[in-house]
């Protein structure tokens, strides 16, 4: 049995930061984004390989977070000149160029702010709503919106409207004991976005929008370019829809960060159009992930082009397990294109994937109903067990089309950190589907390998023999082999459960339950 290999991040601890909405500050930090003292800024971004106990992720929208109504003659007008700010109305203090809202209710800021901030320090149950109706707004000490005290901050983006936050490219803080914030547009406490207007937030020191609590965009149409993660949750992120267009030049694309508790973490997207170009991780969860609909069109690292090495690019990844309902994915990703450290269930969706490593990969289970096209990978699908119940699936693969094994320990080779999974314990079922396998592109791999047993029920089954492969088998397992039901293609001749015993090209473990190493 041929030793896989699969490629996993280097293993670091998540930075825990404090939770709440309170005042914090931090040492001056310089433009690349590193503390003072040497230490690098971006270490919240670095996910660990454990994951948590089992997250159960659950809606929590409240009416606030779609709520993008507001009403002029009751809101207070914030308008930004240049270099200062005027306001009418209660709840905010204006000095220079910044503007400290106090009081909860709605404030409407128009305008151009060339060095400035908006603060809201208002009491911790109070809920403020922003609604940002045109401005441009240029942070010069750190962050271009900085919620540092309140029970909620709903953003709201005008109709019609085009509105730019940018922050410093190094931050100072009066506070000289933590670093925050660390953000564009950064909040301490539950942060919605809505409203039909664009938000261009451009960050040039960390992150590009970031919350310590629970993110929920309902709606928008929202750019980031960010030196890190462009959109960061740490407890949670909840997408209702919105047009998004994200590049990260150090970190994930879309992004959360505790993963020490265990109803915290998760990433859910109900729906949305995503453009997604990373550096590391397209769509990142420290814990569980669900994604219901959407279309998708990711590049993590350098695409299918890049090099893995010690860190991790993967399309779409969570540290627990992620579940795919629906939607369009196009993830070109030099690690693997959809990854979890526990369990991988697709119940629906199209997918159009190219890896540097594997095209679905799940340290535990992967159960599959749902159209991908695997373009190319090291190893098309692989987890400790794979079923595939139907859907219309093709997997180019340079080793093994689809492995089922078990036994995981690290090791490395070819210069990269990777796993390899050498245990008895892994099996492949199919229940149904139409698939179609060309392995073995790299001259060594089979097209179906399980390192346990090896179940056909139902379906279709092609395999392309790859010219020049070294000691190729459609079929390699090393428990029992039994088909019932269904269609085996190989090399253009079709096999059925009754006629499939007489396959003669070899299939080491043989066919029928056979001994492991036995030939027919």
């Amino acid at each position: 049995m041929k030793r896989l290999f699969v490629l996993l991040a280097t293993t670091l601890i998540l930075t825990v930061f404090m939770s709440g909405c309170s005042f914090l500050g931090l040492k001056s930090v310089g433009d690349n984004g590193n503390e003072a003292n040497g230490n690098s800024a971006l270490a919240d971004d670095v996910d660990s390989a454990e994951p948590v106990q089992d997250v159960s992720i659950t809606e929590n929208i409240k009416a606030t977070d779609s709520d993008s109504s507001w009403d002029a003659a009751t809101s207070t007008k914030i308008i930004l000149n240049g270099n200062s700010v005027s306001a009418s109305g209660s709840g905010a203090a204006v000095s220079g160029g910044i503007v400290t809202i106090t009081d909860a209710g709605t404030y409407v800021v128009s305008g151009i702010l060339n060095a400035g901030q908006i603060l809201i320090a208002t009491d911790e149950k109070d809920n403020v709503r922003l609604v940002l109706n045109g401005v441009k707004i240029t942070a010069d000490k750190n962050a271009a919106i900085y919620a540092a005290t309140a029970d909620k901050v709903v953003i709201i983006l005008a109709d019609g409207t085009e509105n730019t936050l940018t922050d410093a490219s190094s931050y100072t803080y009066a506070d000289a004991t933590a670093a925050e914030p660390n953000a564009t547009l950064f909040s301490k406490c539950d942060l919605s976005i809505n409203g039909t207007g664009k938000l261009t937030v451009g960050a040039n020191f960390k992150h590009g929008i970031a919350t310590k609590d629970d993110l929920v965009i309902a709606s928008g149409n929202i750019t980031v370019n960010a030196v890190s993660a462009t959109i960061r949750g740490k407890d949670s992120i909840t997408v209702l829809g919105g047009t998004f267009n994200l590049t990260s030049k150090q970190g994930d694309g879309i992004h959360t960060a505790n993963e020490t508790e265990t109803d915290k973490g998760w990433i859910l997207i109900k729906d949305g159009s995503f453009t997604i170009k990373a550096y590391n991780d397209g769509i990142q969860a420290a814990t569980a992930m669900q994604i219901d609909k959407g279309t998708f069109n990711i590049t993590a690292g350098q695409g299918v082009s890049g090099t893995s090495a010690a860190e991790s690019y993967k399309g779409v990844k969570a540290d627990n397990n992620l579940v795919i309902n629906g939607g369009t994915y196009t993830i070109s990703s030099s690690d693997d294109c959809i990854h979890s450290n526990a369990d991988i269930t697709i119940t629906d969706g199209s997918f159009t994937l190219e890896s540097g490593d594997d095209g679905i990969h799940a340290d535990k289970n992967v159960t599959i109903n749902a159209d991908i096209n695997i373009k190319k990978s090291y190893e098309g699908i692989e987890a400790t067990n794979v079923v595939i119940d139907s859907g219309t699936i093709n997997i180019v693969a340079s080793d093994d089309g689809i492995n089922g094994a078990g036994g995981n320990s690290t090791s490395t080779a070819g210069g990269r950190q990777q796993d390899h999974f050498s245990g008895s314990t892994g099996t492949i079922t199919i229940n149904g589907g139409m698939l179609t396998i060309a392995a073995a592109g790299s001259g060594s791999g089979d097209g179906m390998d399980a390192n346990g047993d090896m179940t056909i029920t139902g379906g279709s089954i092609t395999f392309i023999t790859p010219p020049g492969a070294r000691d190729y088998e459609p079929f390699d397992h090393d428990g029992t082999f039994s088909m019932t039901s269904g269609e085996v293609i190989i090399d253009g001749k079709k096999y059925d459960a009754s006629t499939i015993s007489s396959y003669s090209g070899g299939m080491r473990g043989g066919p029928g339950g056979a001994k492991p190493g036995e030939r027919k």
